[in-house]
């Protein structure tokens, strides 16, 4: 189970809560799945992927400072 206390958590659970899967979302983000992935579960996401991430699912990042 996923912690959702940091930001790969929260990621997942926001991808998962707009039914689409972490590989559809690498794929849509030209990153490999297995890099994705490793990104999410690390909490290592970069600021570039984060902000590509809330354009491709219409994520308002704001939350996030709410949530931390």
């Amino acid at each position: 189970m996923e912690n959702t206390n940091k930001i790969g958590g929260m990621i997942k659970r926001f991808i998962k809560n707009r039914n689409r899967t972490e590989k559809q979302i690498a794929g849509e983000l030209g990153i490999k799945n297995t890099t994705f992935s490793a990104q999410l579960n690390n909490d290592t996401v970069s600021a570039e992927t984060l902000f590509r991430l809330s354009v491709l699912l219409d994520m308002d990042l704001n939350w996030m400072k709410y949530a931390l």
